[in-house]
């Protein structure tokens, strides 16, 4: 519902100015929402103390991810997927922040539903690069692919017995089509 809510703003302010109040990083879930609270600028709380090892070391792989390609491009572009909306599931949300050198975050939300594949387009992502997809999380190659694979939908298997992923954009500067 808060991402619903925050997803329904972006098209009305920068993700800059939102700040979707303020999310609290608790019980199972606080990975989610610390992805949740990256559609806008994070504004998060919580009892650090009381959240597992293995969370502190996501909370920590995802921020610093998004920090630094934040920082390096400016992940100003965005795009929703929802419904029929630039993802081809009903079940499913997420969204992509991207700049327009090429580099972007991708938040992917399983929800209820754990089919691992999914079809993702971003029909207005960066033409004619190369891009290397990674697990933000564990660091994990997803793999590597033209740019051009965003317009038409590219299917990805990033869910694999999870509910949520992380992934981050690079492009390969030595290499454009």
């Amino acid at each position: 519902k808060i991402r619903n809510t925050l997803y329904r703003f972006c098209n009305l302010l920068p993700n800059e100015r939102l700040l979707g109040s303020l999310i609290g990083l608790q019980n199972q879930y606080e990975v989610e929402h610390l992805l949740t609270a990256f559609i806008g600028t994070p504004l998060i709380a919580g009892d650090l103390r009381a959240i597992s090892p293995e969370s502190q070391k996501a909370i920590a792989a995802i921020a610093t991810a998004f920090k630094e390609l934040n920082n390096h491009a400016g992940l100003a572009n965005f795009c929703k997927f929802r419904g029929d909306k630039h993802i081809y599931r009903n079940d499913w949300d997420g969204y992509a922040r991207y700049s327009n050198t090429g580099h972007g975050f991708i938040g992917l939300f399983a929800n209820d539903n754990h089919d691992e594949k999914i079809e993702l387009r971003i029909p207005d992502y960066p033409a004619n690069m190369k891009l290397r997809c990674r697990n933000v999380i564990t660091g994990e190659i997803l793999g590597e692919f033209d740019s051009s694979n965003f317009f038409p939908g590219l299917s990805v298997d990033w869910l694999k017995n999870k509910s949520f992923a992380a992934v981050s954009i690079e492009p390969d500067k030595n290499w454009y089509c």
